[in-house]
């Protein structure tokens, strides 16, 4: 009910009377409220520009701790809406371990199935978040992710470890699937290391290939699922300079199929008229 300035209050009976009081007192309260929010605001600005410097003139040294500490709660609680926010995008499940540490679990998939989850506890401080306990592998560049992004951008961080872990997983599967594919094409085990940004493998002879091929893939950048190195070599070749040239074209045609697509779908191209094969289990 909006009240009216110019309302002659002799119109009004008493139960009219009575409701424009209510809207007064209402209005008063909420303008209050607004006063005591700015005047906070600007206690809180002040306590912050001479944290460390002596207490503002108009304030005691309990209030103005008392003023601290509500920033500090403040800015805690914005950073922890900054974490379920993370959450609500990415997927990541949040565990409360105390009142100051909350534990993210990053679970990874590849092809729709789930795989295994990371940690990671924050741990929040007054003015800052840090890293408790976790689970990261060494070779993700955790440290510089920290750095960049833990207390600017809590959304950023999670997603970022999230692509590193995530590419990880994707990577190491399509080099299982590939193996559990392919083995009656390939002449051994597929070689990773541990990061599987190197993998190493070699063709078995065929009538299209009477040489064994080396495939190397290397992964610079640990958030990509597909190389960008891509080595195909024909072993054992001779002399001859037309089976040489027929060579080349073979390799290259092989490596432009290994860098373009996932592993597992590229070798179904790389190997089509080596081996007749039935991984229908494996790929779709």
């Amino acid at each position: 009910m909006a009240t009216d300035r110019n309302l002659n209050v002799e119109d009004l009976d008493l139960d009219g009377l009575r409701g424009v009081c209510g809207q007064l007192k209402s209005d008063s309260a909420r303008l209050q409220d607004k006063i005591d929010s700015a005047k906070r605001e600007q206690q809180i600005a002040a306590v912050i520009r001479h944290a460390d410097e002596d207490t503002p003139d108009d304030l005691t040294r309990r209030e103005a701790r008392e003023i601290w500490d509500f920033a500090c709660d403040l800015i805690k609680k914005r950073r922890v809406d900054d974490v379920w926010d993370a959450y609500r995008m990415t997927g990541t499940s949040i565990q409360v371990v105390d009142k100051e540490t909350v534990r993210l679990e990053i679970t990874t998939a590849y092809d729709g199935q789930y795989f295994e989850s990371f940690y990671v506890e924050l741990v929040f401080g007054r003015k800052r978040i840090r890293v408790g306990r976790h689970t990261i592998p060494y070779f993700v560049p955790f440290h510089t992710i920290i750095d960049q992004y833990l207390n600017s951008s809590i959304k950023l961080f999670v997603s970022t470890l999230s692509t590193y872990l995530n590419a990880y997983v994707n990577r190491r599967q399509q080099a299982y699937v590939t193996q559990q594919a392919f083995v009656d094409v390939l002449l051994g085990p597929i070689q990773t290391s541990f990061a599987i940004d190197y993998v190493y493998f070699v063709i078995k002879p065929s009538v299209e290939s009477p040489q064994p091929a080396t495939v190397r893939l290397v992964y610079s950048d640990l958030k990509a699922t597909l190389p960008d190195k891509v080595s195909v070599v024909r072993e054992g070749l001779s002399d001859d300079e037309m089976e040489r040239k027929a060579a080349r074209k073979w390799c290259k045609q092989r490596r432009d199929l290994l860098k373009r697509d996932a592993l597992p779908v590229a070798m179904k191209e790389v190997t089509l008229f080596i081996h007749s094969f039935n991984s229908s289990s494996v790929l779709k």
